[in-house]
């Protein structure tokens, strides 16, 4: 016959007794954790970020435009305008709007629009410089 199986051994089952913490020894823990608090706190160079609000970082770029300086060296630093120095002439502002027209992130309407001035702006140029030509030709005609 079979062999009846002993009982299993409580005493194996069973998790090691934890070591109860003293109010002595809560409280040393408490000042230890303090004490590594404050060091932290005091050490020159290891500070807290600053809150998100202050974390915006300037570097130029969304400063306003107010005057002709500041949008020629806007589009020059962008190198939407080139040659540097060159003068703001129809030709060179209508290719300045044909890069601009090329940015990312803009709508297929502002893509439109842009082109659109740009391309009237070409066409100001070439009636500017024909109405020039009309009247040197009538000047030399006149002598």
């Amino acid at each position: 016959m079979s062999q009846p199986k002993s009982p299993p051994d409580v005493a194996a089952k069973t998790k090691p007794p934890t070591r109860i913490l003293t109010r002595q020894d809560r409280e040393k823990q408490e000042k230890e954790a303090a004490t590594v608090r404050r060091r932290i706190l005091d050490t020159p160079g290891i500070e807290s970020p600053p809150p998100p609000s202050t974390q915006f970082f300037d570097d130029g770029k969304d400063k306003p435009i107010n005057n002709a300086t500041d949008a020629r060296e806007y589009l020059e630093t962008t190198l939407m305008y080139v040659p540097r120095g060159a003068p703001p002439t129809p030709h060179n502002m209508a290719t300045a709007l044909f890069q601009v027209s090329e940015m990312k992130g803009l709508t297929q309407p502002a893509v439109r629009a842009v082109r659109s001035v740009a391309y009237m702006m070409e066409r100001l140029e070439t009636e500017a410089t024909a109405a020039q030509a009309r009247e040197i030709a009538v000047e030399q005609a006149e002598y």
